[in-house]
């Protein structure tokens, strides 16, 4: 696994002081828990997480419940350009995360369109994508969302501008 990243943007973050997240993903039910986990988990120890998930529903399926932590869209809330048009969606991009973190593994048009209109100070994802991140990784698409979200943790840390100073 290699990463690339901007050091200057990333100097910028101090993981220490709990800086708010958002994270981008496509919806596997089976990976729901693990996310859930790891928001509940950030959440607890003082950070601020949003996640917003976008689902490709089946004929007469819906949403899932928006939370505080949590808010979804599907392709029904996309115009013909694939952008999403909906109000959670809009309200992401506008929210300037300290860091946001795509955790789509293929670059799917309506998430990758969230996060290139994002207002995020530091952007992290998977190396490779078109969308130039100030943080990537390259990781297998198979790397799962714990073994990815360790990773970025790991890397936030070690860049932590208050933790080079203590060393």
């Amino acid at each position: 696994m290699t990463a690339e990243v901007d050091r200057k943007r990333a100097h910028q973050i101090r993981w220490s002081e709990k800086p708010s997240i958002g994270l981008l993903y496509f919806y596997i039910p089976e990976e729901e828990a693990s996310l859930h986990h790891w928001v509940e988990s950030k959440a607890k120890d003082g950070f601020k997480v949003r996640s917003l998930g976008f689902m490709e529903l089946e004929k007469g399926e819906s949403l899932p419940a928006s939370g505080l932590r949590y808010e979804f869209f599907s392709q029904k809330e996309l115009n013909w350009y694939y952008q999403p048009v909906s109000g959670p969606v809009q309200n992401f991009i506008e929210e300037e995360f300290d860091v946001l973190i795509d955790l789509d593994r293929i670059g799917r048009l309506p998430i990758r369109y969230a996060l290139q209109q994002s207002k995020s100070r530091l952007k992290i994802g998977r190396c490779g994508e078109e969308v130039p991140f100030d943080l990537c990784f390259e990781v297998d698409r198979k790397t799962d969302i714990d073994s990815f979200l360790k990773i970025t943790e790991q890397y936030l840390d070690m860049l932590d501008p208050a933790k080079e100073k203590t060393t």
